[in-house]
């Protein structure tokens, strides 16, 4: 079906102008596929990876280190419970975890660059001093209230529970920089239109103002009934009320006078620390089952009791607020859960780097990015301020993913010895682990040249897919410029052939003591 014929020639159908193709389907054809970029880095649009978050963010950072400018992390919030995810830590250990983290994920932000944190209750206060001590008290922007249900739900016995709390903190207060707002739909949906543009209700009766006669006076409503000047203190005088009524700006609703605030569509606003119209959990529900349909996200349901999804208006937000023009704006979110951030930053055309260890980066995260690539019609891909090329006549885009060795997995592989070689007189004789060399590095051995002292390692023999590109960029920190057939050209100009391996290159991955 993705050929179609007409009488001169064969092409490619319109439906599928956009199918993902994912180079692991088809290796005969990666290495030309890749060959066509010439700065392969920079044209990606982002990185997907599997890892625990703590070793992925530690192997990354040679790489981007102090090229992150916006990092936005959702992670659990120590409530006690289990999800998908462990979220029953007692605080030192929760706090433990977290700092290891952010204290990573600070060095990756450039210097304009902020970090949200996104919690509720249950450990913002904790987060906040732990923020301090990381950031600084002086690098601290605000605490932003997110209303994320419209109702008061089950738990609304004593004080229902409506809202969570994202601590919004910079890398250097003198250097930061946040956008306003451009006015696109989420944002203009709750104005009213007449012929002279978008407009908000605003009570006339204005009690806060510095007292004056000259705004006390009495308006009769169309009911008949009458609001009697010396109970109300109206925002403008008695003139300037009647130009507005007879120019249709005063509007009567139950008994109430408002007058029509305009706005300019083409300026910004300055953001709220409340943010009221951006979504709520319940949206990003529907959009995971929109994405996937409603048994899917049935059985996810029933897998991970009750999976919270943020919507996408929310990350829209977010991302547009911590926007710099003046630089390559790479997003970054470590605690990924399903997919949100990615897929928000590759619909605005901002770089993405996404990390998540859980079963659902292949069920949920990378299916979605594929369904991104492709127009995935869901959240705000609807909405005409996507970036420019991403919309249902374009779409597109070019991501990597890739999985780490885990830490486990090269424990699984040590070989173990019991020795004496720390009994002493003094101390009763027990068995001491004692690493051996790593048996993978065996492995990988594919030539000893005695002559020339040089060994030669072949990485594919311990993993048939391992990606040697990237295993050096993070290990080094350079930048992937261009992959020529075997050879890799690095951003410093810098060539290594795959087939050419020196272990000296690549002993610090493959060799342990």
């Amino acid at each position: 079906n993705i050929i179609t014929k007409d009488i001169l020639s064969k092409k490619l159908s319109g439906e599928y102008k956009f199918l993902p193709i994912d180079t692991k389907y088809f290796k005969d054809l990666e290495v030309e596929i890749l060959g066509l970029f010439d700065n392969l880095d920079e044209e990606l649009d982002g990185w997907l990876i599997k890892s625990e978050n703590y070793q992925a963010l530690n192997t990354i950072l040679p790489k981007f280190k102090g090229k992150v400018q916006t990092i936005y992390i959702d992670p659990p919030y120590n409530t006690g419970k289990d999800f998908p995810y462990i979220d029953r830590f007692q605080n030192s250990s929760w706090l433990s975890l977290i700092f290891d983290r952010i204290s990573l994920l600070y060095d990756f932000l450039n210097i304009t660059g902020n970090f949200w944190l996104h919690l509720d209750f249950n450990s913002v206060h904790l987060a906040r001093i732990l923020l301090d001590d990381i950031f600084g008290r002086d690098n601290f922007v605000n605490e932003i209230i997110w209303r994320k249900r419209a109702g008061a739900g089950n738990d609304s016995k004593y004080i229902a529970n409506e809202h969570d709390n994202i601590l919004l903190y910079c890398k250097n207060f003198q250097r930061v920089e946040f956008s306003s707002f451009q006015r696109g739909s989420e944002l203009i949906e709750n104005y009213e239109r007449d012929g002279k543009g978008y407009y908000l209700l605003k009570p006339l009766n204005e009690p806060t103002l510095q007292d004056s006669p000259g705004l006390h006076y009495d308006i009769l409503l169309p009911s008949g009934k009458i609001l009697y000047g010396n109970q109300h203190q109206w925002k403008v005088s008695r003139n300037k009320y009647y130009e507005m009524l007879n120019n249709d700006q005063i509007v009567f609703k139950e008994d109430k006078v408002y007058y029509k605030h305009y706005i300019d569509i083409n300026k910004g606003i300055i953001p709220s620390s409340i943010f009221f119209n951006t979504g709520f959990n319940s949206d990003g529900t529907k959009e995971l089952k929109s994405l996937f349909g409603e048994s899917f996200y049935n059985s996810l349901k029933k897998e991970s009791k009750k999976p919270t999804v943020k919507p996408e208006r929310l990350l829209k937000t977010i991302l547009t607020i911590s926007y710099n023009k003046s630089i390559n704006n790479i997003v970054l979110d470590c605690f990924l859960g399903f997919g949100t951030t990615t897929a928000v930053a590759h619909k605005l055309g901002r770089k993405w780097i996404g990390i998540e260890m859980g079963e659902y980066f292949y069920t949920v995260i990378l299916p979605r990015m594929k369904k991104v690539l492709a127009y995935d019609r869901s959240g705000i891909s609807k909405e005409n301020d996507v970036k420019e090329n991403y919309n249902e006549k374009k779409a597109g885009g070019f991501f990597k993913y890739y999985e780490l060795e885990q830490y486990e997995e090269t424990l699984a592989n040590t070989v173990y010895e019991n020795h004496d070689m720390l009994i002493t007189e003094d101390c009763k004789p027990y068995e001491q682990y004692v690493f051996m060399r790593d048996e993978k590095m065996l492995r990988a051995l594919d030539e000893i040249d005695y002559k020339n002292n040089k060994v030669k390692v072949d990485l594919s023999k311990i993993y048939e897919n391992i990606d040697i590109a990237e295993t050096l960029s993070n290990l080094t920190g350079k930048w992937i410029k261009r992959i020529e057939g075997e050879e890799i050209v690095f951003e410093d100009g810098s060539i290594v052939n795959i087939k050419d391996l020196d272990y000296k290159l690549i002993k610090p991955l493959i060799w342990w003591e």
